[in-house]
Parts: structure tokens; sequence; C-alpha cells
């Protein structure tokens, strides 16, 4: 076995739950790909136990630039959001993505019949970057880190929403 040192790591750290509101298509732009506005106006993002800092927000606005690659094999995310917690401190979430289009996700994004399946869309189809801009002391630990999330689709009572399991990146260690 080869040896694991200096790979990252990653620890749990957030689950984000972001209620898409809206699909603006922009059309074929061009680098070849086609561009659409995915808008979301609700939503959580709320640390896992043992995580710290500890944060419970609500997602209050945000938006994706959603590419579709010219072979339509996958998309290409590119996130911009504002979560609030109760005591008013807001923090930006940015985040890039590729989520691989296939029947489970590609109704989703483009509105087919098929979104009502969504219900059941495993993770594994999405990986992200994630990052955080602040300005509260409270969270400044979040602006000097880097996270890792998964993606999946999925729908409830108020409409399809998104769910990204969040880890941060630790640095690998060691001299091999």
């Amino acid at each position: 076995m080869a040896p694991t040192s200096g790979f990252p790591t990653t620890v749990p750290a957030f689950k984000i739950k972001a209620q898409l509101s809206g699909l603006l298509p922009v059309g074929d732009i061009h680098t070849g790909s086609n561009l659409t506005a995915v808008t979301f106006g609700g939503g959580s993002l709320k640390s896992v136990e043992g995580f710290t800092p500890k944060l419970d927000a609500k997602i209050v606005n945000g938006h994706d630039w959603f590419r579709v690659d010219n072979d339509k094999k996958h998309g290409r995310l590119s996130i911009s959001g504002i979560a609030t917690d109760d005591e008013g401190r807001s923090l930006r979430v940015i985040a890039e993505g590729l989520i691989e289009l296939n029947e489970h996700t590609a109704p989703v994004l483009f509105g087919g019949p098929d979104a009502a399946g969504a219900a059941d869309m495993p993770f594994g189809f999405a990986v992200e970057y994630v990052k955080f801009e602040v300005g509260h002391e409270a969270y400044k630990a979040l602006d000097n880190a880097l996270f890792a999330g998964s993606l999946r689709f999925g729908k409830s009572a108020e409409g399809l929403y998104a769910e990204i399991a969040v880890a941060k990146i630790v640095a690998g260690s060691g001299f091999e």
C-alpha cells in the first residue's frame, strides 16, 4: 500500500439545505456553454455535532450561475449566498462545483417531468469546494479554512432543495 503521508483529510462540518426558488435561463454564451441562474431564498446552514465554530443560520438569499458544458455531460456550479444567525450576524458562502448530468440531476436542473423523483436522489453526483467570507469574530475561523462538499437534490413540502454535506479540509502531514 502506498504511503498516505501528506494527503489532506476531511472533518464533517456542516449540512446546508438551500430551497430552490427559480430557474432563470440566460441561454448559450460565448464559451459554448449554456448559462442558467438558479435562485434560492430559504434554507439552513447548521454545524454538525462537535464542529466548531457552532453555527445555526438561515439562508436568506443566494444564487448559482449554473453552466452546462458543451457536451451536456457536466454542469459547473458557481454559488454565492448569505446566511444569518439568530443574533443577526451574516456570512457569505461561496462554492464552486461540478455536477454529473444524468437521470437523477437533469430533471431537477432543467424542470423536467421527473423532477418529482428528486426526493430519492442519493449523494454521489456532485462535488464542491466551499469557502466563507466572515466579519464577525465568532465565525472568523471559517475565513481561514477551506471545505469540500457533496451535493444532492431533494423535494419537500416547500419544493425542490439542494442539500450539501460539507467537510473541513485538513492539511496532510508527515515527510513521505
